[in-house]
């Protein structure tokens, strides 16, 4: 090809890249200059209640580090921040901001749907909010936290259930993440190792021998999110076979655990039949029509039943536009 012919047809190709978007991904004045690391340590140290600002630097430089391990210990800055996140947007329509990105576009889309769930700031800081709040009495565990994160996806819960348990001071910290699709667990690995969050098992959440690491152990938290969106019946994820699995398996480990989502409603499609799962039925064991064609419409958070669609909608000022419209969606 003439090189004339060649920078034509590159001409003509940047034409059709979308411009990435011009603000920033949260507002100016809640960005704090510090590593994400350093924000761990803070937030595992403190016995305030965590702020939206603090939740949201933790966040945010989390999602940067998933892309770019090496961050994890440096202070970037708000900029390039947002350039990772205007780079996962535009994934797959391609944008000035991945020209020549080739390397960077594969490893966008090899992590694509696990960085999609963090990618919804709004609903993941309120899930983040409601397990670091959480009170705790380590004399109930005897001291030891063992976690549980189901369905781990970036580890970003596997990071919540850390800072909760060293908020409520617990001598031993044991935390294990889930994850079946081999990529994801090998860089959630990656990032849980350099942040000494606990270890990850690649393996499917409903098998019992998955969860022999438990050692007869009594479980302090788990963290299931394995549940579809509302529009969408229970079968869709696996949310109601992994629960059968650790309530008819490990029941007995079970008596004191703490669970994210606490509480689950979920109902037919007329909307004139409800239930809410909980681990007084072991979020499965319910009467009425069959549960795997319900369909999930809140979960517990706050002290309350929030539907899926309204999760983390008080948090949603914190984003600049046009963000709130075009980040991901949990559900």
């Amino acid at each position: 090809m003439k090189p004339g012919l060649k920078n034509i047809i590159q001409d003509s190709l940047r034409l059709l890249l979308r411009p990435p978007v011009a603000a920033d991904v949260i507002r100016e004045d809640l960005y704090s200059s510090s590593s994400l690391m350093e924000d761990i340590q803070k937030a595992a140290n403190s016995k305030e209640r965590m702020t939206h600002r603090e939740i949201f630097n933790i966040l945010i430089k989390y999602f940067h580090a998933y892309i770019h391990p090496r961050s994890i210990t440096c202070r970037p800055t708000l900029k390039d921040i947002s350039a990772s996140f205007n780079a996962f947007i535009h994934r797959r329509v391609g944008s000035q901001v991945l020209w020549g990105q080739n390397k960077l576009r594969k490893l966008l889309l090899k992590y694509g749907f696990a960085l999609a769930m963090l990618a919804d700031l709004p609903k993941s800081a309120h899930i983040f909010r409601q397990i670091v709040s959480l009170e705790i009495d380590p004399e109930d565990f005897e001291g030891r936290f063992v976690g549980v994160d189901i369905g781990a996806g970036t580890g970003i819960l596997m990071l919540a259930q850390w800072i909760s348990a060293s908020r409520n001071n617990f001598e031993l910290i044991e935390i294990t993440g889930i994850e079946r699709d081999p990529a994801t667990h090998q860089r959630t690995a990656l990032i849980a190792e350099k942040l000494n969050l606990g270890k990850m098992i690649n393996s499917e959440a409903k098998s019992v021998q998955t969860y022999l690491f438990l050692k007869n152990r009594p479980v302090t938290f788990i963290s299931n999110e394995t549940l579809p969106g509302a529009s969408a019946r229970l079968w869709k994820e696996d949310f109601i076979q992994i629960n059968k699995t650790l309530f008819d398996n490990f029941g007995h480990l079970l008596q004191k655990t703490f669970f994210f989502p606490g509480r689950v409603l979920a109902s037919d499609s007329t909307g004139k039949y409800s239930t809410i799962l909980s681990r007084e039925n072991c979020f499965y064991n319910v009467n009425g029509p069959p549960l795997h064609l319900m369909f999930p419409k809140a979960i517990e958070l706050d002290g309350k039943l929030s539907p899926l669609t309204e999760i983390g909608r008080d948090m949603a000022g914190c984003l600049n536009k046009p963000w709130f419209d075009i980040l991901s969606r949990r559900w």
